[in-house]
């Protein structure tokens, strides 16, 4: 097995990358699928069976792993992922908010201009933060329609059709971070495509959860799921 660790633009360093506008979305999911090409183009030289090419990440890195892998079986052969992993991912920003479990509560604040949200939306030059955006879904003048269909194409489910891979998403219940509806969405969209998909339910679970024996089980079922999924025949790896 080859691991292979892909590093993406994030929204506070700007600076880094010669403006906002270099880093604001889709301009991550850009970075992920060129990652992606990159070792199918030279998965001889890095010992990789690029048949057999699977994503995992968590949190941000897994909405970014669920996003390429539907969105890469789209675009072509080279982006095309066997399965994909996504743990706690965001699924759905224009509802993460309206997901909070108020017995569960989160951590940070979504709405406001300067959270990872916003930011991803290009708020730093706009100073529009996704609260604003929620409130004009309906205004037909400049800017919110733009903004809006980039809040949209952020989302994974917008990508799913019948060349998706099979994919495993795990949340745990007591995620402060981000919700645990959030993770049944991505599942139940992919159920309602037809799509095979595994979701795991890590119970009492928070993203950060100390002691790590909290995801001990889940990371064991995933890992023993993706072994599975990377073993069989490439004709048969979507049933």
């Amino acid at each position: 097995m080859v691991l292979v660790s892909v590093q993406y633009r994030l929204t506070k360093e700007s600076e880094k990358w010669g403006g906002v506008d270099a880093i604001t979305w889709p301009a991550q999911g850009e970075d992920c699928l060129d990652a992606v090409q990159y070792v199918y183009e030279n998965a001889s030289k890095l010992g990789i069976d690029r048949s057999r090419m699977a994503c995992w990440g968590g949190s941000a890195g897994g909405h970014l792993c669920a996003y390429t892998a539907l969105a890469g079986s789209e675009r072509s052969e080279k982006t095309t992922l066997r399965a994909a992993v996504s743990y706690y991912p965001p699924t759905n920003i224009l509802e993460l908010y309206s997901d909070i479990d108020p017995k569960v509560g989160i951590d940070r604040h979504v709405l406001q201009a300067d959270s990872f949200e916003s930011l991803l939306l290009g708020s730093a030059k706009t100073g529009i933060g996704l609260g604003e955006i929620i409130e004009h879904l309906n205004t037909t003048t400049a800017p919110w329609p733009h903004l809006l269909q980039l809040a949209e194409s952020v989302d994974p489910e917008m990508y799913i059709s019948n060349k998706s891979p099979n994919m495993l998403i795990a949340h745990g219940t007591m995620d402060h971070t981000v919700p645990f509806k959030q993770g049944e969405r991505l599942a139940a969209a992919l159920a309602h495509f037809k799509r095979t998909r595994v979701f795991l339910t890590a119970e009492g679970c928070d993203l950060a959860a100390e002691p790590r024996s909290c995801w001990q089980k889940t990371i064991i079922d995933t890992s023993a799921w993706l072994y599975d999924e990377l073993k069989k025949p490439a004709a048969l790896h979507r049933v």
